[in-house]
This record gives structure tokens, C-alpha cells and sequence, in this order.
């Protein structure tokens, strides 16, 4: 058993939800870094599970989540679009009635500016510490 995909469905649910995010963010390039799929054009924020651990008879886990922000629109910094996703994001948010995780903790534990990639997006990229349990 694996938390962190109901995780990512958790933030998906919270960064579509959240219309300052969509406003600069399209939805379909709210997602997942393994996705294998080419985004389309324009600002993106992507997310990964970086580490952690699951007790499977507790139905809990805890560990690491990079989030990264990306810009190519010279009005709108990644910076900036990482501190929308800052606002919308925490436990309480995460744990929304009717999400598939409850959230415990939800720390920010990292920043970085990462700068630009092959695509000409700057990103700027932060890690959060999670702790969580299956709801119910």
C-alpha cells in the first residue's frame, strides 16, 4: 500500500480548487513529475514523492514531497506561483471532507531557485515534510 498516490490526488483537489493558482497555472499542467506526458505551453507546477515510509496495518506514512514551480511568462515569476501554492497549501487544506488522506503535518522543510531548464520555464522549487494516515 502506497499513501503518497492518494496524496496527489489530495493536492491536485486543492491546487485545481484554488483560483488564484489556475488563474496563471493551467489545470492541466497541475501534475505529477512522472507524468510522461509533455505539458502544454505555458506555466507549470509539477510534484513528486521524494522519500518516506508506510506502516501498512496503521494505514500511515510519513515523508518527503518536492513541489516545483515553473514560469516562462516574464509577468508571472515561479516564485510567485510558488507562493500561491504556499497559501493554498497546508494540513487542514489537504484533509478537505471527502479527501483520501488526512493530513497531519505539512511543513516546509527546503527552497530553492533551481533556474532555467531546456524549456525556457525558471523554476523555483520547495520540499514539504508530510505526515498522514488513509481516511476512512
Amino acid at each position: 500500500m502506497s499513501l503518497h498516490p492518494k496524496l496527489f490526488e489530495a493536492l491536485k483537489h486543492v491546487l485545481d480548487g484554488t483560483a488564484a493558482i489556475t488563474a496563471v497555472v493551467p489545470a492541466a499542467n497541475i501534475r505529477p513529475s512522472e507524468d510522461p506526458t509533455q505539458p502544454a505551453a505555458g506555466n507549470t507546477i509539477t510534484y513528486t514523492w521524494q522519500a518516506g515510509r508506510v506502516d501498512k496495518r496503521a494505514r500511515r506514512g510519513e515523508g518527503v514531497l518536492a513541489l516545483v514551480a515553473a514560469s516562462v511568462d516574464n509577468k508571472v515569476l515561479a516564485n510567485d506561483i510558488l507562493d500561491l501554492v504556499r497559501d493554498a497549501l497546508s494540513a487542514r487544506s489537504l484533509s478537505y471532507a471527502g479527501s483520501p488522506v488526512v493530513v497531519h503535518r505539512f511543513d516546509e522543510v527546503t527552497f530553492t531557485d533551481v533556474g532555467t531548464t531546456d524549456g525556457d520555464r525558471w523554476q523555483a522549487a520547495t520540499t514539504f515534510d508530510v505526515r498522514m494516515i488513509e481516511a476512512p
